[in-house]
């Protein structure tokens, strides 16, 4: 039972279809996309967030009320359950305001549950934090507390719930790293090519500062190297209010404004085919971590654009933190001056890179084969089994 949501693309909870086909697995709507996002008219979701209310109050005290069909499907997948995994690639955060406050009490409801039923729960790699009230991240590590593993994706998050004195954290790294990613072939143009993907993400004065300033460094590095500009819009997603094809074309008027021309717009919205685009440039300028995340997989070296810590920590876990600048730093001379170093290290960072995925791809299959196979000796130990060897354990 997996009950989490990521950024890794557009399609993650608007086109469940995409998983049945890939994967041949039946995907649900989690509970909070059931109360929040299933119906948009505001009484249905008062109602559904009173019934859900009212499921959680009513099972903590002993009798179980559930006045709501597809909400208790949705809970028969909690008690059916032999092991829950809250799929990683999201975190846990907020900012100050009630909208932000509903949503971090809508995600932690699901690992409420979890615990409700006394399930044995792992939660993938995540990130924790920033929080805008104390209370908030008070509350977070509260509900981390008493699951069996709790994955966090850098050091920051993992030193967070370690203040809290939450128990069964490990520090690893993001699962995206472990796909299974065929080697895209380059294009056939002989001109060295530079992609970028930005996102709306801070106020409005300092996100136009930021969009100049990508605009500035890109077109220096065009005038300068001959490079041609690859526009890539990661998550575009109405919504959630994701728009990234809108962001980049505000950097790519201003391009042209500035006699830059750029290769059409490209837009992800299915993994892996529309991911392709990270193994047919040679550098990118990346703010989605998952535009670096997919740049990885394909051997394309980068530039990281962070606005919050998980990107800082994947830099810090490949060794390259010198290659990372925080959005709200972001100029038009340091951006430059990165894609510069950037594409003279181009070979010695491919190396690096296919070398740290070969690291952390073991690593993480070692980790995984482990809590499984823990997991899965439990399991037979309170079943009564006597032979643990005949049960071969894979990640």
């Amino acid at each position: 039972l997996c009950d989490w949501s990521s950024d890794v693309c557009s399609s993650d909870l608007t086109d469940h279809h995409l998983y049945k086909k890939s994967h041949g697995i039946k995907v649900k709507p989690t509970i909070y996309m059931w109360a929040g996002f299933q119906n948009k008219n505001p009484l249905v979701r008062m109602i559904r967030l009173f019934r859900l209310l009212l499921s959680y109050l009513t099972t903590k005290f002993g009798f179980s009320v559930v006045i709501s069909s597809d909400l208790r499907v949705l809970l028969n997948d909690y008690k059916r359950a032999d092991l829950i995994v809250f799929a990683g690639g999201g975190y846990l955060r907020s900012q100050k305001g009630l909208t932000q406050t509903l949503n971090l009490l809508m995600n932690l409801a699901m690992f409420q549950f979890a615990k409700l039923y006394r399930k044995k729960t792992i939660v993938a790699p995540i990130s924790i934090g920033p929080f805008g009230y104390s209370w908030h991240e008070k509350l977070t590590a509260r509900t981390m507390k008493e699951f069996a593993a709790v994955f966090l994706r850098e050091e920051r998050s993992y030193n967070l719930l370690k203040k809290h004195k939450v128990k069964n954290i490990i520090h690893a790294n993001d699962l995206a790293l472990l796909a299974t990613h065929p080697q895209t072939k380059k294009s056939s143009r002989d001109t060295f090519t530079v992609g970028f993907t930005i996102r709306d993400w801070l106020p409005k004065e300092k996100q136009l500062c930021l969009e100049t300033s990508y605009a500035e460094a890109l077109t220096q590095f065009s005038r300068k190297t001959g490079a041609l500009i690859q526009p890539i819009a990661q998550v575009d997603n109405n919504m959630y209010g994701d728009r990234d094809r809108d962001v980049a074309i505000h950097v790519i008027n201003k391009l042209h404004a500035a006699g830059v021309k750029t290769l059409p717009l490209k837009t992800v919205k299915a993994y892996p085919g529309d991911t392709t685009i990270y193994g047919e440039i040679d550098l990118l300028m990346g703010m989605r971590m998952h535009s670096l995340i997919f740049a990885i997989l394909q051997n394309t070296p980068f530039v990281a654009v962070s606005y919050e810590h998980k990107t800082e920590g994947l830099m810090q876990t490949l060794g390259l933190s010198h290659l990372c600048v925080q959005s709200n730093k972001a100029t038009g001379k340091n951006l430059q001056a990165l894609l510069f170093e950037v594409y003279e290290k181009k070979d010695v960072l491919k190396k690096s890179l296919a070398s740290s995925l070969t690291r952390i791809k073991g690593e993480e299959e070692k980790r995984w084969k482990e809590l499984f196979a823990q997991w899965l000796t439990l399991s037979l130990f309170v079943s009564g089994a006597s032979v643990l060897k005949e049960f071969p354990v894979y990640p």
